[in-house]
């Protein structure tokens, strides 16, 4: 099997999907990249990737496409910050639609932003796991990353109780207070992680 990464033949006789996709993941790592997109034979990897075969599956080509780590997290996390900002709109609807009374719309605007949310949290998460960044001691506003991300847990489950025992005030609280607070905070959390990212170095592909 071929690998070509980036344009590039790399080799032409890995054994298989899983060996092709190591020596590229070993190679983007050497060059401070992260792989971004895989194809087999042209086409979209997919379902090959969820537990790569030792041979080849039939597979002549395997191709890669690799980004500057530092550039791709950032942009990452920016989108993330755009998302919350897009949550935060959700929950002030939501919360606006409590004060009016209007239950039945406000609990429609809910899935969106716990969505949202358990979104922004896994980039956050992984894209420090890829910077190397220990969120448990990343400072940030006076505390940890790993303060927040505690105090994003409590807020759900306050919300999800709000919404099970039908206190509505309770919910209109968490949306309209905890939650813009916590927003307000994370935004600064990613905005601290797009720096770190950016201080990388910047590397051409391998």
């Amino acid at each position: 099997m071929r690998l070509v990464i980036d344009g590039e033949v790399v080799t032409t006789e890995a054994a298989g999907i899983a060996q092709a996709l190591e020596l590229a993941r070993e190679r983007a790592a050497e060059a401070g990249r992260t792989i971004i997109e895989v194809h087999a034979d042209g086409r979209p990897a997919g379902t090959l990737l969820d537990a790569p075969s030792e041979g080849t599956e039939g597979v002549a080509e395997l191709g890669v496409t690799t980004a500057d780590t530092g550039l791709f997290l950032a942009e990452t996390l920016r989108e993330a910050g755009d998302a919350l900002d897009r949550i935060r709109t959700d929950q002030k609807q939501a919360a606006d639609q409590l004060d009016q009374g209007e239950v039945a719309g406000a609990l429609g605007s809910l899935r969106p932003v716990i969505e949202g949310w358990q979104m922004v949290r896994t980039v956050v998460d992984q894209s420090a796991a890829l910077l190397g960044v220990d969120l448990q001691d990343f400072p940030v506003g006076g505390g940890s990353a790993s303060d927040l991300i505690q105090a994003l847990a409590s807020d759900l489950v306050a919300l999800r109780d709000a919404v099970s025992h039908e206190d509505w005030s309770a919910l209109g609280d968490v949306l309209g207070f905890d939650l813009e607070d916590r927003a307000v905070a994370w935004l600064g959390l990613i905005d601290a992680l797009v720096r770190r990212a950016e201080g990388l170095p910047a590397k051409d592909p391998a």
